[in-house]
C-alpha cells in the first residue's frame, strides 16, 4: 500500500458517497437525537436524524473547519450509545476537507498509488487536541505514512471504503476511540 491524499473537490465528493452507501447499507435505521458540537462561534446541540443500527450511529453533514470558517469540512460524527431524552456522546469524528488539504483536519480520505480505484478512510489518531501518538501507540491496526502536499504523514488506515469489511474495520476503530477515551476519563480527565 503507498497511500497518498485526495485533494481534488470531485474526488473527496466521490470517496464520501463511497461512505455513506456502505454505511446506509448497514445502518438501516434513522433516529431523531441530540448531538453536541464545537462550532467556530461556539458548542451548538442540535436535534439530527442519524443513521444507525444497535451496534453504530453515524452523523453527516458539511460544516466550516474550526480552524478556518472560510473552508468547509465533511463532519462524520460516530457514536455507539443513543439516548432519546439527553445529549448523545460523539465517539469519534472523521472529518476531511471539502477541497484540498488541511493538516489541522484529523481525517482524511486516501487513494492507494498502486491501485487508484482503492480508496481508505484514514485518521491522524488526534482527538480532542491531545497528540496523536497518545492514540496510535495503543492502537491495534494498520499505521501507515500518507504523501501530502508537504510530505508524510502517519495515519491510522480505519479501513478500504469499498472492500466487503469496510464496517467491520470502521466499527472496531470506533472502539477503540471509545477506549482510549474512557480510560482518560477513569484517570479523571475529561476527553471530548
Amino acid at each position: 500500500m503507498k497511500l497518498r491524499f485526495l485533494q481534488e473537490e470531485n474526488d473527496i465528493s466521490e470517496a464520501q458517497k463511497k461512505l455513506a452507501s456502505t454505511l446506509n447499507e448497514r445502518l438501516k435505521h434513522n433516529v431523531v437525537m441530540k448531538l453536541s458540537y464545537r462550532q467556530p462561534e461556539g458548542t451548538k446541540v442540535n436535534s439530527v436524524e442519524v443513521r444507525c443500527n444497535q451496534e453504530l450511529y453515524w452523523y453527516h453533514e458539511v460544516i466550516p473547519s474550526e480552524s478556518d470558517v472560510t473552508r468547509l469540512r465533511h463532519w462524520n460524527a460516530f457514536g455507539v450509545d443513543i439516548f432519546e431524552n439527553t445529549t448523545n456522546p460523539i465517539v469519534a469524528e472523521i472529518n476531511s476537507p471539502v477541497a484540498g488539504y488541511d493538516g489541522r483536519i484529523s481525517g482524511a480520505f486516501a487513494y492507494d498509488l498502486l491501485n487508484p480505484n482503492k480508496l481508505y478512510l484514514v485518521h491522524s489518531g488526534r482527538f480532542s487536541g491531545r497528540k496523536a501518538a497518545d492514540f496510535t501507540d495503543r492502537y491495534k491496526g494498520i499505521i501507515e505514512k500518507v504523501k501530502g502536499p508537504n510530505g508524510y504523514r502517519d495515519m491510522v488506515v480505519v479501513g478500504e471504503l469499498t472492500s466487503t469489511c469496510f464496517y467491520e474495520k470502521l466499527l472496531n476503530f470506533v472502539d477503540q476511540v471509545k477506549c482510549y477515551k474512557d480510560s482518560y476519563q477513569i484517570k479523571g480527565v475529561r476527553v471530548i
